[in-house]
Formats: structure tokens, sequence, C-alpha cells
């Protein structure tokens, strides 16, 4: 095999692990993002289960209650 066919061989092998290196890239960016989202999303319903306990903590009592009757059930 001559020379130019082996770099001509490793120039290919290089752009395939470079687009493959880019859709992972992207794929970390979209999960990272998802991620964000999901923290994100967790953090606005604990400031409102606060809200919700510091507003009307019988709420929390009947939740508690209702819980226990159903784990009862099973």
């Amino acid at each position: 095999m001559s020379l130019a066919k082996q770099i001509e061989e490793m120039e290919d092998e290089l752009q395939r692990y470079q687009e493959e290196n880019s859709k992972l890239s992207t794929d970390l960016n979209n999960a990272d993002n998802r991620i964000a989202d999901l923290e994100y999303d967790c953090d606005e319903m604990y400031k409102f289960i606060e809200y919700i306990d510091n507003t009307n903590p019988e709420l929390r009592v009947a939740y508690e209650a209702a819980k226990a009757l159903e784990g009862a059930k099973t």
C-alpha cells in the first residue's frame, strides 16, 4: 500500500471521528440543557410546595394521610 493511500485512509478516518465527535458534542449539550431544565423545574416545584406548606399546612397533613391510606391498600 502506498503512503498516499495510507494518508488518504487516515484522513477519511479522521473525518469520521470528527463527525462522530460533533454529534456526541451536540448530544451532550442537549442532555446538559435538559438537565438544567429539570433542575429548574424541581426548584420551582420545591418553591411551590414550600408556599403551600406555609399558606395551607393542613394540606400537607391531608396529603400525608392520603399517602398512608393508599399505602395500606396494597
